[in-house]
């Protein structure tokens, strides 16, 4: 049996894809970090934590906002625009 084929892959991917392996980082000025520390300690999360859940909490509003245009774009009959 072959260590790696296709269907060993594909799962291996999925797998992978639930784990947290990218980095995203922001420079602050100190009165900013300060500002974050004091957030974050007043929420009981990390600073690492605290901004996850920014991200993901503006990326969902992003997608809620543009969802009704995809779907009014995709129920025009083609060539019309």
């Amino acid at each position: 049996m072959a260590l790696l084929n296709e269907k060993n892959l594909a799962g291996e991917a999925a797998r992978r894809a639930r784990f947290r392996v990218h980095h995203v980082g922001t420079k602050l000025n100190e009165a900013e970090v300060r500002e974050l520390e004091a957030l974050a300690t007043k929420r009981s999360q990390t600073h690492a934590e605290l901004i996850r859940g920014l991200i993901l909490r503006e990326i969902e509003q992003a997608r809620r906002a543009i969802g009704p245009v995809r779907r009014w774009w995709r129920s025009r009959p083609a060539g019309c625009y």
